[in-house]
């Protein structure tokens, strides 16, 4: 019996890799469902030297350094590259959601060559 959201997600990729032909595809990995399953459906349709996982832990929370070994494991278990920082926002006292993502998208975007797509995956809500 076909999967309507594994259809869905495939479709999704295949018209992300159509419009990118060629391209690098960097994925924020926070090892989390969305970023596995979305790092998960790109490594069956790219090969290996297209795909790199990019991970950052910002120690905020007590074992976030679990999350790195995690998202090392399965890009091993894959045969994904994966880049990995830890990344602690300047101001200590403004550790918000904000000043978390603009320290992350900074990192990303210091990787990021002429050609090359990034993608996240977030719920819905």
């Amino acid at each position: 019996m076909a999967n309507p959201r594994q259809d869905s997600l495939e479709a999704a990729v295949g018209r992300l890799l159509q419009r990118h032909v060629g391209a690098r595809v960097l994925v924020a990995f926070s090892g989390g469902v969305d970023s596995t399953v979305l790092l998960h459906a790109l490594s069956q349709q790219l090969p290996p030297h297209r795909l790199l996982a990019l991970h950052v832990d910002h120690s905020i929370q007590a074992g976030s350094g679990g999350w790195a070994i995690h998202c090392v494991k399965v890009c091993n278990q894959w045969g994904i590259q994966i880049r990995k920082t830890v990344l602690i926002p300047a101001a200590r006292d403004h550790l918000g959601e904000a000043a978390c993502r603009d320290a992350r998208y900074a990192w990303f975007a210091s990787l990021i060559r002429p050609g090359d797509v990034l993608v996240t995956g977030h719920h819905r809500d």
